[in-house]
């Protein structure tokens, strides 16, 4: 018989504290109601949140709001329902964007894709791609130093945090949508160049403030109750 010594497994070897959250289709096999019902809340929250900044921190044009708080809420949502997360967000934003600017329903289903994709694109790097170097994919490693008996590499989660989020899918969001903005004429080149900045600071800073709070606050208390997806659909 041969005995293996578990410490020199590694995080993901040794047990699936993060690996368990993958991009497996239907891992749970049935869906909570309750995951639906909160999506809702999900759709009404984006809706209001694009609603709301569209007037209260106005940049002298409707649609050009200087503290966009968006980011951090459709990240979060995507991450922990997968699917759902997607098509509440998407719905909700659309509904807010196709009602604040005006814009054509179709301009303004492209527009609101602008804020879904790099938020899918999270959801992809860290349940196949970080959570195998001991990032936890709902990144509650950022604020915990153990989990689930574990310890955390919170240095590690922060460096990949602010990469992939808040550098690289920050602008991913905020180029591919204000290049659309200026092909439909809705702003001008200059105007396309001043928002680029304001915008992709404005992401940076609501998304490293927002998103922690989300985590504490929502993320962990549903993670417990069993109510985050492991996979895309449940």
């Amino acid at each position: 018989m041969i005995l293996k010594n578990n410490n020199s497994l590694s995080l993901n070897e040794s047990d699936n504290t993060f690996t368990k959250y993958s991009l497996k289709w239907n891992p749970k096999s049935k869906l909570n109601p309750l995951v639906l019902i909160l999506n809702f809340s999900a759709f009404a929250v984006d809706f209001a949140l694009v609603y709301l900044n569209q007037y209260i921190f106005i940049g002298g044009k409707v649609g050009s709001t200087i503290f966009f708080m968006l980011f951090p809420f459709v990240i979060e949502f995507v991450t922990i329902w997968g699917i759902w997360g997607i098509m509440a967000s998407y719905a909700g934003i659309s509904a807010g964007v196709f009602y604040t600017t005006r814009l054509k329903p179709l301009y303004a289903l492209f527009l609101s894709s602008v804020y879904i994709v790099p938020a899918l694109l999270s959801f992809v790097v860290y349940r196949s791609v970080l959570n195998r170097f001991g990032i936890d994919p709902l990144k509650r490693d950022l604020l915990s130093s153990e989990i689930g008996g574990k310890k955390t590499k919170r240095l590690y989660a922060w460096v990949a945090f602010l990469i992939v989020n808040d550098v690289l899918l920050n602008l991913v969001e905020v180029g591919s949508g204000l290049y659309f903005l200026n092909a439909i004429s809705y702003f001008t080149k200059d105007e396309a160049v001043f928002w680029f900045y304001v915008w992709s600071f404005s992401n940076f800073i609501s998304d490293i403030t927002i998103e922690p709070i989300l985590i504490k606050s929502m993320t962990e208390n549903l993670e417990e109750l069993g109510l985050v997806n492991l996979g895309w659909v449940t």
